[in-house]
């Protein structure tokens, strides 16, 4: 919990030239004014203080606490530590170093960061001088949570190696961090957590493609990259990872703020819509990946036993941190368990409905109930069980009801919900790509993409990618694909027709229909042959006795019976 304002307030003065001393009045807060000089901002812009390390710390301050310091009008929660590289780059931090106290920031200049000072260049000499904004700046130091930032402290110090030799104790997989979650409620071979597998940042990235090979992973939620990072990463066109259906999500590193939520919302609702054998990512595996993967687990009714080990296996996997080691409890109280406190707004995860906390968590970062359903839905199915159908808007009686089935079972379809189907929906372009992608088992495809209206991450990207490169579907012209419009009757029988082409089964098309249909002129010419052949093998029959029905939409459940007749055809 926070405590804040803990001890004595202490108020200090920006020193440089001809300081006053410090005055100590009983019990009061120790306090001292002076002049801001411009010799006391260090090279670096580092501001200088005039209290020593020595003084701070014999009213309780330690390295590792987390303090609030006043300047310039300004207050800042900072991390109190002995150096600028125990913080993230261009973060500020008060250091204690070598008896002095000082404001930074890792990489930049603390000074020059907040406006309280300006760095100017001698005109003949080249040497540099700080020109301050004020001659007096008084500085506020307060505690604001003992050892709120300890944790992140000792990781800072933590280091590892890029070499696969550093670790002869691991596995290849080990060494790349990657493995199953294997948590109570979460499907065999479902979920798997790694770290990069495609940049080499970390010397890991191809131990990790060769995991995510053996695991037949065939989604995955890369929460570090940018889209159009990924082909500049080297070897990624031949990377089994771009052959599978990956989002990438850029998430924010603070679990904080409005930005990690709403993309955490995108990422998982994404799981949400492509079924599959999923891997989660960031760069090493552990802050991001280990943040959304607890929270799965947390979802799929995991204890907090579980979840702690599944996450302070990365530390074993990096550092060798075994749960022997003092900073192991230390490290696991301050990130993960925190995190989800925070997350859940409780006290401790003991005792607590893990499962309701973060289904109310996805429900308030923007996820709907049916969202959160199929996800959970998703993530139990065990790769090894067979997928059974069970829709409350999918009568047993119903004429689509078997072929929903074959192709729900098949993994070709998804339901709209965990529940639901919605047979009588309308099929859009980019639902039938990503259908025949699917069925294909999401090849990869390293064909440009020219549509301006299809996104670079969405989730029927790649099937719009592999689907026009394959000619199966094609744009309406060169820079437009239309992925969510709606499909009619003739053009999903002649696209049909080009599957079972490509596949070499079709044979001859067909001139004639085998039911004399009222409407057949209402046929297009470009999908006369297509109809009369998918028509002749019953694989589109009439909407009516004698009614084709050609130019009307094609709605989801006529989508899925067409599919599992085609297969009856396609398996003979």
């Amino acid at each position: 919990m926070k405590r804040s304002q803990r001890l004595l307030t202490l108020v200090l003065a920006l020193l440089i030239l001809g300081c006053l001393p410090m005055i100590a009045l009983g019990n009061a807060p120790v306090t001292v004014t002076t002049r801001a000089m411009a010799e006391r901002i260090d090279k670096d812009g580092s501001v200088v203080l005039e209290l020593p390390q020595e003084a701070l710390e014999e009213q309780g301050f330690q390295v590792g606490d987390l303090v609030m310091v006043t300047i310039g009008g300004e207050s800042l929660i900072l991390p109190y530590c002995e150096a600028p590289t125990d913080v993230d780059p261009g973060k500020p931090a008060l250091i204690g170093r070598e008896g002095v106290l000082s404001l930074a920031v890792r990489g930049g200049a603390f000074a020059r960061s907040r406006g309280l000072a300006e760095q100017k260049n001698g005109e003949a000499d080249g040497a540099w001088t700080w020109l301050v904004g004020s001659d007096s700046l008084a500085v506020t130091i307060s505690m604001e949570e003992a050892g709120g930032y300890y944790a992140q402290y000792l990781l800072h110090n933590l280091l590892y190696s890029n070499a696969r030799s550093a670790y002869p104790r691991l596995t290849d997989e080990e060494f790349a961090n990657f493995r199953a979650v294997t948590t109570t409620g979460m499907g065999k071979d479902r979920l798997y957590r790694t770290s990069t597998p495609i940049n080499p940042a970390i010397g890991r990235a191809s131990y990790a493609d060769a995991a995510l090979r053996r695991a037949k992973v065939t989604v995955v939620l890369n929460l570090a990259d940018r889209p159009e990072t990924l082909s500049s990463y080297q070897g990624f066109a031949k990377s089994y990872y771009s052959s599978t259906h990956y989002a990438p999500m850029s998430m924010d590193l603070d679990f904080t703020t409005e930005s990690f939520r709403v993309t955490l919302a995108r990422g998982l609702r994404f799981m949400a819509e492509n079924p599959g054998v999923y891997a989660i990512h960031c760069t090493e595996g552990k802050d991001r990946t280990g943040c959304v993967v607890a929270l799965l687990e947390c979802l799929m009714g995991a204890a907090p036993e579980e979840i702690a080990a599944d996450y302070m296996t990365t530390f074993y996997n990096y550092y060798g941190l075994t749960k022997e080691d003092p900073r192991y409890e230390i490290i696991l109280n301050n990130s993960i368990v925190r995190t989800l406190c925070n997350e859940f707004g409780i006290e401790t995860l003991e005792g607590a409905d893990l499962a309701r906390e973060a289904e109310e968590y996805l429900l308030e970062i923007g996820m709907s109930e049916a969202e959160i359903a199929v996800l959970r839905d998703n993530l139990a199915e065990s790769r090894d069980a067979p997928r059974t159908a069970s829709f409350v808007d999918v009568p047993d009686t119903a004429w689509y009801a078997e072929g929903i089935r074959t192709a729900y079972e098949a993994g070709w379809m998804a339901g709209t919900s965990a529940t639901t189907f919605e047979p009588d929906a309308a099929l859009t372009r980019a639902q039938l790509v990503t259908i025949l992608w699917r069925m294909e088992g999401s090849p990869p495809s390293d064909a440009s993409l020219p549509f301006a209206d299809v996104p670079r991450d969405s989730w029927y990207t790649e099937a719009v990618r592999w689907t026009a490169d394959v000619e199966l579907v094609k744009g309406y012209d060169a820079t437009h694909f239309r992925p969510m419009e709606d499909i009619t009757r003739e053009q999903l029988a002649a696209i049909l027709y080009r599957s079972v082409q490509r596949r070499g089964a079709a044979g001859d098309g067909g001139s004639s229909f085998p039911v004399a249909y009222t409407d057949a002129a209402q046929v297009s010419d470009w999908a006369y042959e297509a109809m009369c052949w998918m028509t002749a093998h019953e694989i589109v029959t009439g909407v009516k006795a004698n009614l084709l029905s050609p130019r009307t939409g094609a709605s989801r459940a006529q989508m899925a019976v067409m599919l599992a007749r085609l297969n009856s055809i396609l398996a003979q």
